[in-house]
């Protein structure tokens, strides 16, 4: 197995990676796994050449659909939403859609697991909390990061502060839900500890998406 590591960020830079997760819900004349299919095909190549480094397609299992886009700054994801807004209107594929949710921001921290594996599942865990981006990073840093070093089947980690209200987003990707639902038990036990930097930081439960990557595109 690779070693696991943390990713080095460059706090307040122009290069800081932004994460953007676009949800939607809804339904079409063509299958799920074939407009996922259109939007890989066509999409993601004009955003990854954009900025966009990496960009997955996801079936959510509230029966939505979506994307999640890391972008190598808040510029490239500007633009790389212009270019998807442009091909959603010029195509009609998401014909029968609407966008039901959008959860974006910079990232505070990022750790990269088992490298070469796909990632099949995914979750994004979203945080109501007034904490600062410096205090979110060192609790994780302490209490979590020895987490994410421990478990198997995690293939990548990243918090974000969201962009449009307060509070933080924590998104995976894993190589299969049962990897999936040890991290997020861990990540629960070790923030109900009591007096832990992370029950400080992020004192009340998260809100809860899963689902399935289908394609991730770089």
């Amino acid at each position: 197995m690779t070693q696991p590591k943390n990713i080095g960020l460059q706090k307040g830079g122009k290069d800081m990676t932004y994460v953007v997760v676009r949800i939607y819900s809804g339904t079409g004349d063509r299958s799920v796994d074939d407009l996922l299919h259109v939007v890989g095909q066509e999409l993601a190549p004009q955003v990854i050449k954009a900025g966009c480094k990496r960009y997955s397609t996801v079936k959510f299992m509230d029966d939505r659909i979506g994307s999640s886009s890391f972008y190598q700054s808040r510029a490239a994801a500007d633009q790389g939403s212009q270019i998807a807004a442009k091909w959603v209107s010029e195509t009609g594929a998401l014909e029968g859609y609407k966008l039901a949710q959008t959860i974006e921001g910079e990232v505070v921290y990022a750790f990269q697991g088992e490298q070469n594996v796909q990632a099949k599942e995914g979750e994004i865990r979203l945080y109501q909390t007034s904490a600062s981006r410096e205090d979110i990073e060192a609790a994780i840093r302490e209490e979590a990061q020895p987490i994410l070093q421990s478990v198997t089947g995690l293939i990548r980690y990243t918090c974000f502060k969201l962009d449009d209200q307060q509070g933080y987003a924590v998104i995976t990707g894993h190589a299969d839900r049962e990897a999936s639902t040890l991290l997020s038990q861990k990540a629960r036990d070790a923030r109900q500890h009591s007096g832990s930097r992370l029950q400080r930081v992020l004192p009340q439960d998260p809100e809860i998406l899963q689902g399935t990557i289908v394609h991730s595109y770089t």
